[in-house]
């Protein structure tokens, strides 16, 4: 019985690759999305423009944008689709680009037309360009096919310096939007002396961005994120240096007292030696080790203090996720103003470090 019905279900799947048809396009009849840019325009429009790879029969492959403008988002698409011979296929996208002017009115509806399309790729990268967001995506980049690849390695391999954090997908941004005690913030980019470079973060709030930083202030607000990346700290006495490469582990502990918040912030932070010219002795005597150790903790600890500070006072942002912790700590609440909150609660950073290798020594 049972080998009868193995029979019928071999024969099932025989006749369904036999005998149904597939639609298969040539890919020189294809046009596959890289990048997409979003920008509003003065008439308050909606351009999306869109980077595309086009294939020649030669064998060449071409980067072409193409651009959409209307007052909705589905109208950009029909407003550009009558522009492009080609059929689209989705699903390859690797940099989502938005213009500072859409990004300050707002990237919900932007979000909610990506997640709309299923086969979208949602872990493409998505920044803010100082500007106009097409005009990145026609940027001709040496050794890139569009500028949408070289945003992709940027983004990509940032996490490596200044302790940037790499969670700037596009599911992340989903997921940050509308949770609790957490705001989105993106790399911002800007084009200086004819390259395109990181220059900085833009900081949300709710699906609106409020703030950008500039680049020495994003450094200490990525050491205080959680899941930051890898950079160096440095311990300056006069014009002499140490540097120290590694990255940081953060623990927040947050209580409450009067219905008044406070957080202790623990880092710890383990690096390796990458130029020392400030501690003689250091590979051998293990008190300048632990002098050296404590020097940099101190620097960083004030440097991180005077930072929420500024924070607190001017900015008024929750930019390090507290409000989460506290959410998570004592209960979740829609109604509470985690901004508000944490600019009128105490923060307190403990920083210790950990100097690992010292590399090939002194000489």
């Amino acid at each position: 019985m049972k080998n009868k019905i193995y029979i019928i279900i071999i024969c099932i799947n025989l006749m369904l690759i036999f005998f149904t048809k597939s639609e298969r396009i040539p890919i020189e009849n294809m046009a596959i999305p890289s990048g997409v840019g979003f920008d509003i325009d003065k008439n308050g429009n909606y351009n999306v423009a869109v980077n595309n790879y086009i294939f020649r029969e030669e064998g060449e492959t071409l980067s072409i944008v193409n651009k959409g403008i209307g007052n909705s988002m589905g109208k950009t698409r029909e407003n550009r689709q009558i522009k492009q011979d080609k059929v689209y296929v989705v699903g390859q996208e690797r940099g989502i680009v938005i213009g500072e002017k859409a990004a300050y009115k707002g990237i919900r509806k932007i979000i909610d037309l990506i997640f709309r399309n299923p086969l979208v790729n949602d872990k493409a990268y998505m920044v803010v360009y100082d500007g106009v967001a097409s005009e990145i995506l026609q940027y001709k980049i040496k050794n890139y096919v569009s500028a949408a690849e070289f945003i992709e390695e940027l983004i990509n391999k940032i996490s490596s310096q200044n302790f940037y954090p790499d969670d700037v997908k596009i599911i992340d941004v989903y997921v940050r939007l509308d949770s609790e005690g957490r705001n989105v913030i993106l790399p911002y980019l800007k084009k200086e002396e004819g390259k395109l470079k990181v220059s900085g973060l833009a900081v949300f709030k709710k699906d609106k961005m409020v703030l950008k930083i500039n680049k020495n202030e994003s450094k200490l607000l990525n050491i205080l994120r959680p899941n930051s990346g890898r950079g160096i700290i440095t311990v300056k006495k006069g014009n002499k240096y140490m540097d120290l490469y590694g990255k940081v582990k953060r623990k927040v502990k947050c209580s409450k007292e009067n219905n008044k918040y406070k957080f202790d912030i623990d880092l710890q932070f383990k690096g390796n030696v990458v130029s020392n010219e400030l501690y003689e002795n250091l590979d051998e005597d293990y008190d300048v080790v632990k002098e050296a150790e404590e020097e940099a903790a101190k620097i960083m600890e004030k440097k991180l203090n005077d930072f929420i500070k500024k924070v607190k006072n001017n900015y008024k942002i929750d930019c390090f996720e507290l409000g989460r912790v506290a959410a998570a700590t004592f209960g979740r609440n829609k109604e509470e103003d985690w901004d508000e909150i944490i600019a009128n609660s105490e923060i307190n950073v403990n920083v210790k470090v950990k100097i690992g290798s010292h590399g090939r020594g002194e000489y």
